[in-house]
This record gives structure tokens, sequence and C-alpha cells, in this order.
């Protein structure tokens, strides 16, 4: 294929199974790039790594938990020698156990299983990749939420933890910024898998409220609006883009200013 932004690039993409993770992997070997594809969901990373190579893509699959440095390091390990290097870094795994419960009803371990997925595998990923990262030319790119942004009930666990990802980004970005290595950050509003689980438990009519609220009246679309904008920031258009969060919501956080 000709004008693959992303090509003869190297990219981790953490959480690949299932979700926006998914849809950026994938994205991301259409446009050239081979993608070690992460999760500690073996069956989703397979069905994902099976999507890639069926159409001519590169990808190495990689059974990981993310909150565990060991485990960061031999996948990091893994993808520089399959595939000689690493140039991108896309951190959306997540454990949420705690969607819909009212704060004063999470638990200690609610809390924790968001630190050490979302926050922690953050931590985890930036620190080993690091050393093998392009300079300049290095992507990292993390995924925050508007559970942080915007704040919404029932996610005060997950939007701590994401909230401490955004922080994160701000104290790193400019740290690596003079090393020519991008830091940012996505918040999107997209309908996943994760996005059904939640309607599980909110209140009846939830949905069609979230959409009311939202100025273009829908939610985002993993593949064509979320992974899209993942694409621009690890390509090379976006190399003077560092410490952003980028909000893929259709204008629905404009509302909350």
């Amino acid at each position: 294929m000709q004008n693959q932004v992303l090509l003869n690039k190297v990219a981790i993409v953490t959480g690949a199974g299932s979700g926006i993770a998914r849809s950026t992997a994938v994205a991301f070997a259409r446009e050239g790039a081979a993608v070690t594809v992460v999760d500690i969901n073996k069956a989703a990373a397979e069905r994902t790594v099976a999507r890639i190579t069926e159409e001519g893509g590169r990808a190495l699959l990689s059974v990981c938990d993310v909150s565990s440095r060991e485990a960061v390091d031999a996948t990091v390990a893994a993808t520089l020698a399959a595939f000689g290097g690493v140039d991108i870094v896309v951190n959306a795994a997540f454990a949420n156990p705690a969607f819909g419960k009212l704060f004063v009803d999470q638990t200690d371990r609610d809390l924790q299983v968001n630190l050490s997925t979302s926050f922690m595998g953050t931590w985890n990923f930036m620190q080993a990749a690091f050393p093998h990262l392009p300079r300049p030319g290095g992507k990292v790119i993390n995924f925050v939420s508007a559970a942080f942004t915007e704040g919404q009930p029932g996610m005060a666990a997950y939007g701590a933890a994401k909230g401490a990802v955004a922080g994160l980004v701000n104290c790193v970005c400019q740290e690596w910024g003079p090393l020519g290595i991008n830091v940012n950050s996505i918040s999107p509003v997209v309908h996943t898998e994760a996005y059904d689980e939640f309607l599980k438990t909110a209140p009846r009519g939830a949905h069609e409220a979230y959409v009311a609220q939202n100025p273009m009246r829908r939610f985002g679309d993993p593949d064509k609006d979320a992974a899209r904008v993942a694409v621009f920031l690890a390509g090379p258009d976006s190399n003077y883009i560092n410490g952003r969060i980028i909000s893929v919501d259709g204008g629905r956080g404009l509302l909350r200013v």
C-alpha cells in the first residue's frame, strides 16, 4: 500500500484484545506498523493478531499483566527481538470492577485494580520502552477518560486512575520533549464493550440521555473515530503536539466547561 504513515514503525498496544485498543492496533497495522498486541486475555489478543495477519499485517502476541514490571519488560524484550525496535507505545489497558458503583460503595480493591492497570500499566510500559524509543520520533499515546476530564457518577476509582495517568503525562512530556519524544493522551467517548458493560448498571435511559447531551447526537466509533486520532498522534504530522489531551467526544466535553 502507498502512503502508509507508519510504514516500518513498531508499536506496542496494550489492552488490544478489545475496544479502542483493538481498533488502534488494527489501524496501525494497516498503516504499515508492526504491532505487539498486548492483553491479559489470550483468546482476545489472538483474535486481534489473527485479524491483523489476515489483512497482511505483522503482529506479535503478548499475554501480559501490565501491572507486573517483569511481565512488561518481557513484552518489550520480545518486541525488540521480533521487530528490532520500539517506536510507538499505546497504553490503553484497564480493568474496572466498579462500573456504576457509587463512590461510598467502591472498595479499596476497586481502586487498586484501576490503579494497577490504568496507571501502573502506563507507568511500567513508559519506563520499560523509554531506552528504546527513537530520539527524535518516539511516540507515547495514553488513554484517559471523560470520567476524569468531566467527572461521571459511578466512576470514581476509574476516573481517579485516569487522572493519575493525565498527571503522569503532564510531567513526563516536559522531560521527554527535549529528546523529541511526544507524550499525549486521548480522551474518547466511543461505543465499546466497556461502555456496554457500564450500561448494565446505569439508570434506564442513560444511553439516550448521553447521546442527547452530545452536540453530534451520537457516540464515536472505535475504528472510524478514535483509532484514526491515534494514527495521527503516532505519525509525523503530530510532531509538534506534546503533553495534550485530545478529546474525541463530538464536543460533549464543551458542555461541561
